[in-house]
């Protein structure tokens, strides 16, 4: 039954284990090289979300690559604040990947200059599975061919992102969707070429240059197809086209390159006249003055002209502007109609929130026009981390991150999106010592434990109530300034009602004592000598002592005070409670004979003895020793004759 007892236990106490370990981590690494010892053997067990900040290196690049092939971290890797020394750079050797892992989410450092297949796992030949890339930004503005490969489905550019030069996601079958930013100036020519499950996408409003062949051979071929407002050129073979499509060129197109280029016979030639190959295309153009059409013809069996691609097209144009189409070619070969149909945009209220489990708020996705015929879909790319209703109100189930779109249903998939973090509060700090004692100049640490264990953000701002008595650094070391008492304040930075103090006493240590005497004499037996302790330094914090007498049967002492009990000598002790500091003081005492006529036993003869004797013969209360002193002459009485012994004895002395 005993063993049976035992079993239940340890298999409880190893699954409580388990169930403190670790899923989600942030981790301020400040030492490149140190990330591996700044996370415990079974956190890497556990550990599916990573969030790293500070700095790294190789060795750590080439650790996360084991987390990610030999362990459990399957979900978001964020070193959006990380920088890699010393080049911030990143190629094929970078993780170290073998096989072709997996991971839902990673978020690539602001700091990044560049990058080089660094998905590749290199000699392998194999490619990390990514769900969804974020990169770019103000310093890695450009992104270049190559520089990721690898199974993505979802790339996220940041803002401060500029360009997407030529090639750079050139057949990358598994890229599903794309979210620009509105920073993005120039996409490149047959920049995402070949990417056939790409279907998702808002175009960037500013965007001035989309190259021809950018999105050829995607699955990106909306019922209408909406250009940036910014856009100068069309290039008709930028997109897919496919029939009854409706096309909406803005306003600020200049001109449209209505031809494809394509080496045939040895030569370049240009034929196939897109707008012209789409059946019943409905063309929605916008600006006033009509764009310039490239009019180019192939060999012969190849091409057509502009003007025959536009016969059969109906063109809408804005009001007032019919005449001036009808009289341009080749837009005169079009049925030209007057019309006041806008573009429509999506603009998600929100670019980015920070959320608690469990926490739940609205998102609102703005049109435009505002009263655009279109409903409005709401999904989130990691349900887990946050999900989101049909009406756009997030709510955030545990920490990670997720990005919520927002896309319309009708017309063109116009999308928006809203970056979503989930972290784990602190709900209570507590301090492992509430009281401590120390002289001055001594040190110690204090630590404090956060709780959750899993909270987010674990960082402690230390303060002192009285910085002349007490200091304490950023990392809870204590040293003791001055004699006093000030209290040590720990409070968590994510929660300011998270706080917890100790007490410090700061004592003055005993540095030495002396006394007011080192060597007395004593004459007569119960004589008292009163010694004076004095403890050193005057603000010391414990001036308590203990007294001893070396020979008791010569003195006794007690609080200083010094009592002759027989002849001798005695050595007299004080020793301080704090430190064990002694002074000493030398005590004999005398015994002395007799003199005739020393009435009050002072050692001489004067008046002061007459007086002794007057005292006695008018009733004075008196010893017999001093009695039998006082009987100068020896006669038995003490009287006027023993004055006039003393008198007669004074003149001797």
């Amino acid at each position: 039954m005993n063993k049976r007892l035992l079993l239940i236990f340890i298999i409880s106490f190893f699954r409580l284990l388990s169930y403190s370990q670790a899923t989600s981590l942030t981790i301020d690494c400040q030492t490149p090289g140190w990330l591996s010892s700044m996370i415990n053997y079974e956190d890497q067990q556990t550990i599916r979300d990573l969030r790293v900040t500070g700095y790294i290196n190789s060795s750590d690049l080439i650790f996360i690559g084991k987390l990610i092939k030999n362990h459990s971290l399957d979900g978001s890797l964020d070193l959006s604040d990380v920088e890699i020394t010393p080049i911030n750079k990143l190629d094929e050797n970078a993780f170290r990947l073998s096989k072709s892992d997996t991971i839902r989410m990673i978020i690539m450092p602001k700091s990044l200059k560049n990058s080089y297949k660094c998905f590749n796992t290199s000699k392998s030949g194999h490619y990390l599975k990514v769900d969804t890339l974020i990169a770019g930004g103000e310093i890695m503005h450009k992104i270049s061919q190559n520089c990721f490969t690898g199974p993505i489905n979802c790339v996220v550019f940041r803002e401060g992102t500029d360009s997407i030069n030529n090639n750079a996601f050139d057949g990358m079958g598994s890229l599903e969707s794309l979210q620009f930013p509105t920073s993005l100036k120039y996409i490149g020519k047959s920049s995402f070429r070949y990417c056939s499950n790409l279907s998702s996408m808002s175009l960037p409003p500013a965007v001035e240059v989309i190259e021809d062949n950018a999105f050829y051979e995607t699955s990106y071929k909306p019922d209408t197809l909406y250009l940036p407002d910014s856009l100068r050129i069309y290039y008709t073979t930028a997109f897919p086209l496919k029939e009854h499509q409706v096309i909406y060129i803005p306003e600020h197109v200049t001109g449209i390159s209505n031809w494809y280029k394509r080496y045939v016979n040895n030569s370049y030639w240009y034929y196939s006249i897109y707008l012209g190959s789409i059946t019943q295309p409905e063309i929605h153009v916008k600006a006033i003055q009509p764009p310039a059409v490239s009019d180019f013809s192939g060999p012969e069996g190849y091409g057509v002209t502009s003007g025959e691609s536009f016969q059969n097209m109906t063109i809408y144009v804005p009001k007032g502007t019919k005449e001036a189409y009808e009289s341009t070619k080749p837009w005169s070969n079009a049925t030209i109609i007057e019309d006041e149909v806008i573009p429509l945009s999506i603009n998600i209220d929100k670019d980015s929130i920070t959320l608690i489990p469990n926490e739940i708020i609205q998102l609102i996705a703005n049109l435009a026009p505002e009263n655009a015929d279109t409903d409005i879909l709401w999904n989130s790319s990691d349900n887990r981390v946050a999900s989101v209703d049909a009406s756009g109100i997030v709510t955030a189930r545990n920490m990670g991150n997720a990005i919520i779109y927002a896309r319309t249903t009708y017309g063109s998939d116009l999308c928006d999106s809203c970056f979503v973090t989930v972290v784990q509060p602190v709900e209570a700090l507590s301090l492992e010592k509430h009281n401590i004692t120390l002289n001055i100049d001594e040190e110690e640490q204090l630590y404090a434990n956060i709780l959750p264990v899993n909270a987010s953000n674990k960082n402690i701002t230390w303060s002192s109530t009285d910085l002349s008595i007490v200091e304490v650094d950023a990392d809870g070391n204590v040293t003791a300034k001055k004699r006093g008492v000030a209290f040590v304040k720990a409070t968590s930075e994510d929660n300011p009602l998270a706080v917890d103090s100790c007490k410090v006493t700061v004592n003055q240590p005993v540095t030495g004592v002396t006394l007011n005497h080192k060597n007395c004499e004593l004459h007569q037996i119960g004589e008292t000598l009163q010694l004076v302790a004095t403890v050193f330094p005057e603000d010391a914090s414990n001036k308590d002592v203990r007294w001893t007498s070396s020979n008791e049967s010569v003195c006794i002492v007690s609080n200083g005070t010094v009592v002759a009990v027989g002849y001798g000598t005695s050595v007299i002790i004080v020793i301080t409670d704090d430190g064990n500091y002694m002074a000493t003081c030398t005590v004999t005492v005398v015994e002395e004979a007799d003199l005739p006529g020393d009435v009050n036993h002072d050692g001489e003869v004067n008046v002061a003895d007459i007086n002794a004797i007057i005292d006695i013969i008018l009733g004075g209360n008196v010893d017999n020793q001093t009695k039998e002193r006082a009987d100068v002459n020896g006669d038995g009485e003490v009287n006027i004759a023993d004055i006039n012994a003393i008198i007669d004895i004074i003149p001797t002395h």
